[in-house]
């Protein structure tokens, strides 16, 4: 049985960076891995290739520190319109029989900071959407640290 329930998750978060900053820890690998993974993953840099451009792709693994499982996640660029906008899909090859879900970025200077705002639009039914936000938030608390710090 195929669940055909959709869901939406809209997270926005204010970062003390400029739209310049905030876009570049999204594209350039070396900043890209000092975040993505959240508390209790890191992503070694060797792991993560990203070609921010129209049909480029992106790659990056997660590595647990408690036990070295590794999960990687891929996808596509379908808009980059530096330093404004960010729309890729996503894909946790650890669920390979789930479709590419799709998410958009967008970075608004809000006076010396920028709100980001991260729409996915997904297949995952409430619970599970529950729980990527969840998730989520452990990552952008990442690049919130991450760019206060840069």
């Amino acid at each position: 049985m195929t669940d055909s329930s959709t869901g939406e998750l809209t997270i926005t978060r204010l970062l003390d960076a400029t739209p310049e900053q905030a876009f570049a820890a999204w594209t350039e690998a070396e900043r890209f891995s000092q975040w993505w993974g959240g508390p209790g993953f890191t992503a070694p840099v060797a792991d993560v290739a990203l070609d921010p451009k129209v049909g480029g792709e992106w790659k990056a693994t997660i590595v647990a520190d408690e036990d070295g499982s590794r999960y990687p996640f891929q996808g596509n660029y379908e808009v980059v319109d530096a330093p404004r906008k960010l729309v890729f899909t996503l894909l946790d090859n650890n669920h390979p029989d789930a479709p590419p879900e799709s998410m958009a970025v967008t970075f608004t200077p809000a006076g010396e900071k920028t709100e980001m705002v991260v729409h996915q639009d997904s297949n995952l039914d409430a619970e599970t959407l529950e729980k990527a936000k969840e998730g989520w938030g452990g990552f952008f608390d990442g690049l919130a640290n991450y760019l206060a710090k840069a």
